[in-house]
């Protein structure tokens, strides 16, 4: 199916240069740093598959930039949102971070040779964007929480008011550390 494969590496900063000149003097790989959104969604549109074999990724916009066009994804089941939001054998792969290599050289071997199940995995991905990713699906889950908690509360905490739900910005004094903190590990301050 994939006779003339390529891969295209955005944001490469991890691999040394030395590395990208090899890999890409030997291969159908090509590196291109940081890019902007538009050139990325450029890319996207053109891929049949997205890897995010990310360590440290908390919660990948790329990916789900991905799954909003239907690409199977392909990722580790180290820390993030990722191992979540991708049915591993349904919409894509989550894969051992320990074996991912391997792992990730079988996944694709499975969609490369079997257009039929890339297609139903691209099925998948459109409907699971379409439930869990759309803002108006998020809003109504949210909401819902907020009227009918899943935890039972002593104290009824009264309206709550997010006051950060961006990234935050580079701050380093003891609040922005504090900040970073809360945003890290999803803590909402009120």
């Amino acid at each position: 199916y994939w006779r003339d494969w390529s891969s295209d590496v955005c944001s490469s900063d991890l691999v040394p240069p030395r590395v990208q000149r090899v890999v890409a003097a030997t291969s159908d790989v090509k590196f291109y740093g940081q890019i902007g959104r538009s050139e990325f969604l450029q890319h996207l549109s053109e891929v049949d598959v997205f890897l995010l074999p990310s360590n440290l990724e908390g919660c990948s916009m790329a990916l789900v930039e991905a799954m909003s066009y239907g690409i199977p994804c392909i990722v580790k089941d180290s820390c993030g949102e990722h191992r979540f939001a991708v049915r591993h054998g349904r919409d894509g792969y989550v894969l051992s971070a320990c074996r991912w290599w391997e792992s990730c050289s079988e996944a694709l071997e499975i969609l490369a040779s079997s257009p039929k199940v890339l297609a139903e995995m691209r099925r998948e991905v459109i409907s699971a964007f379409q439930t869990s990713f759309r803002a108006a699906p998020v809003v109504e889950r949210l909401l819902e929480l907020l009227e009918r908690p899943t935890v039972s509360r002593p104290v009824n905490a009264g309206p709550v008011r997010p006051l950060r739900w961006h990234r935050r910005p580079n701050d380093r004094t003891l609040r922005g550390w504090m900040n970073g903190f809360c945003y890290r590990y999803g803590v909402l301050t009120v």
